[in-house]
């Protein structure tokens, strides 16, 4: 590699098999055996340096050095590397090795380099290099063996680095090569065509292992320990995300003479520090049965023994039909009682009392009184409210009461109100008061009994048709703001159900003038200042409109325009329109009213030589008249082409005569200079 191929070196990770040594992920013991060379050896895992590295083997006793010059029954480890130095005696011998294994990083070929050379080539490109050079220097010796006698000097490439002496060089090149080919063959005995291409098969191999480890390291182990007296049973799993969330479940069974012990235990521990322990546990004895679940510090547990049964728990829930004999209950939640299983015969109110809940949501029976106070949250009219209400049930009435809004409401065997008496502070305080209905009232007829209702505000009738019917004349008193006697009438609108029927208003005044119909604020006249209202409506019928003063004008206001017709207006005649008679008209064209005004300077005498001028009359009208046909004028005709814009015309001839004049001037000044 001439440069650092960044792209193809991160496709060769670097793989992690550490353990935290926590409880989780605890360090395991290691024993293993390893031949030793070059007086060396290198363990399969980091070993812990608390439990330290132990070595047997070849009936030495062996013990551990920090010396650099190491004697024969000695070694020296490399803690952080994972290896084992011995005394240069001690090689190609097989010794047994007994540590705490920490894991190992695995780092690929890819990731090694030579910092000595500035291209920073790699173990990888290394071995190729290698594996080049030997082939050629096998081909460059052979051929001197052959075309030369071996003089002294070649004789030392005879002998191998283990002292082996070879007949010839090219003897020990073969082995040599020999050990290279051997190289070639992986575990299962199939053959590379070079060192490079069985490496880069590893390299695939552990990706594609990688891949599978991607989503999460597990582990998996199970294990028997049999001793007299007791047996141990225990398998687990140990799965390690790729995120560094960490599970571990463990199943165990443990058999003595005088118990079996059963228990399933799951911990977790995540990378933000949240720790989950769970486990069950079932212990048997001859004489006791123990259950128990710990999930988090939270128990619940059967505890079965010649003394009974006891149950503990955050939460007990007992499903099915449940019998419970000779019992004392001390304090129980009780959520559905059943009356007919009660057989204390009648409960006498006036000793029991019954309370239940909080200081702001209960409900109290004492005796003839009767309270539930709550929060209700209901749709009423469209709109969703919460509000504290309390129910009272006393001395024969019940009251709602809005703790809420403040205000009550009373049911008793006279009416419904807001206060107790029907009246209380209605006549006066109008913010809390709403109203009284009284049945079997005679305030309005002392010969029969009625239905009254009293309000210090505004009685309001609303239904779903817009109608309020009555059987029989209404009679309504003119005190109130809505009354028929003297026709001041109050409402969103006043109507005939009949679409064929029309709805009269009459007016008179008491000196026999007629009199008018005057819309006005809710204060009618309001001391000979009336405030007057809009009126809306679909058609007008009448001979006038007419202002109620001189110095005012009157507006007809339309998004579209006026028009004057016949009055089959909309109707199934058909729509004659009819002549308008004024002094004069005005049309507006102040630059007040305008926008992107600029000069015309289109041919006007060509636009009027072009407007065809017909004869003609109205439909339904024999009158002759001279004019314009709106869909052969479009230069002059607006909206939907039926009409003629009279401004637009009288713009073009004027346009065209300033056309035409500046033609006659200039006519007459060429006659001048002739």
């Amino acid at each position: 590699m001439s440069y650092l191929d960044i792209p193809k070196i991160y496709s060769d990770p670097v793989i992690s098999r550490k353990r935290r040594g926590d409880k989780i992920q605890p360090f395991i013991p290691i024993k293993e055996t390893i031949t030793v060379d070059s007086y060396r050896a290198i363990l399969t895992e980091i070993p812990n340096d608390y439990e330290r590295v132990k070595v047997t083997g070849r009936k030495v006793e062996w013990y551990e050095s920090d010396d650099d010059i190491l004697l024969e029954n000695s070694f020296r480890v490399d803690y952080v590397n994972g290896i084992v130095y011995f005394h240069e005696s001690v090689n190609n011998v097989s010794l047994n090795f007994e540590y705490v294994g920490e894991g190992v990083w695995l780092y690929p070929d890819s990731r090694v380099y030579f910092s000595g050379e500035g291209s920073f080539p790699t173990v990888r490109d290394k071995f190729e290099d290698v594996d080049r050079a030997i082939l050629v220097q096998k081909s460059r010796v052979d051929e001197l063996i052959v075309k030369n006698p071996q003089p002294s000097e070649v004789v030392d490439t005879r002998i191998d680095y283990n002292g082996k002496i070879f007949k010839v060089a090219k003897d020990r090149i073969d082995a040599e090569q020999k050990k290279i080919e051997e190289a070639y063959y992986d575990a299962k005995g199939k053959r590379f065509d070079s060192l490079k291409k069985r490496i880069d098969s590893l390299q695939l191999a552990t990706e594609e292992h990688q891949d599978d480890q991607l989503e999460e390291n597990v582990k998996i182990w199970a294990s028997i320990d049999l001793i007299p007296g007791k047996i141990s049973m225990e398998t687990g799993k140990l799965e390690e995300k790729i995120n560094g969330d960490i599970k571990k479940l463990t199943s165990r069974i443990d058999l003595v003479p005088e118990q079996i012990t059963l228990k399933v235990e799951e911990l977790r521990d995540s990378v933000d520090d949240e720790f989950y322990k769970a486990y069950s546990q079932i212990e048997m004895m001859s004489d006791e049965i123990n259950l128990k679940v710990d999930v988090n510090g939270v128990v619940s547990s059967i505890n079965l023994s010649e003394e009974g049964v006891r149950i503990s728990g955050k939460k007990l829930w007992l499903d099915g039909d449940t019998r419970i004999e000779n019992a004392t209950i001390k304090s129980a939640h009780i959520d559905s009682l059943s009356a007919d299983k009660i057989r204390a015969g009648v409960i006498d109110a006036g000793k029991v009392k019954i309370h239940g809940g909080s200081s702001t949501e209960y409900t109290t029976i004492d005796g003839a009184y009767l309270e539930s106070r709550g929060k209700h949250t209901r749709l009423w009219r469209g709109k969703e409210t919460t509000h504290d209400v309390r129910i009272r049930l006393e001395d024969g009435r019940m009251r709602f009461r809005n703790e809420s809004q403040q205000h009550s409401l009373y049911y008793s065997d006279f009416g419904i109100s807001n206060f107790a008496d029907g009246a209380g502070s209605y006549l006066y305080d109008t913010e809390k008061t709403s109203g009284t209905i009284e049945f079997m009232s005679r305030a309005f007829d002392p010969s029969r009994n009625g239905l009254s209702i009293f309000s210090s505000g505004t009685v309001g009738f609303s239904t779903q048709y817009m109608e309020l019917r009555a059987s029989r004349d209404i009679t309504v008193n003119a005190k109130g703001m809505f009354y028929f006697a003297n026709t001041n009438v109050r409402g969103t609108a006043i109507g005939v159900r009949n679409p064929s029927t029309n709805f009269y208003i009459g007016t008179a005044r008491s000196d026999g003038r007629e009199g008018e119909l005057r819309i006005t604020d809710k204060r009618f006249f309001n001391n000979g200042k009336p405030n007057y209202m809009n009126v809306r409506a679909k058609f007008y019928y009448g001979r006038a409109i007419r202002d109620t003063g001189r110095s005012t004008y009157v507006y007809i206001g339309s998004d579209k325009g006026l028009r004057v017709t016949s009055r089959g207006l909309n109707q199934n005649d058909s729509i004659t329109y009819r002549p308008v008679q004024a002094s004069s008209f005005r049309t507006r064209s102040s630059r007040d009213s305008k926008e992107n005004i600029t000069d015309f300077n289109e041919n006007a005498l060509s636009i009027v030589n072009n407007l065809k001028v017909v004869n003609f009359n109205y439909k339904g009208d024999e009158e002759k008249r001279v004019g314009f046909i709106a869909e052969d004028s479009p230069r002059i005709s607006r909206e939907d082409g039926k009409f003629v814009d009279l401004s637009d015309l009288t713009s073009y001839l004027t346009k065209a005569v300033q056309e035409l004049t500046v033609e006659v001037n200039e006519l007459k000044k060429k006659l001048a200079e002739q």
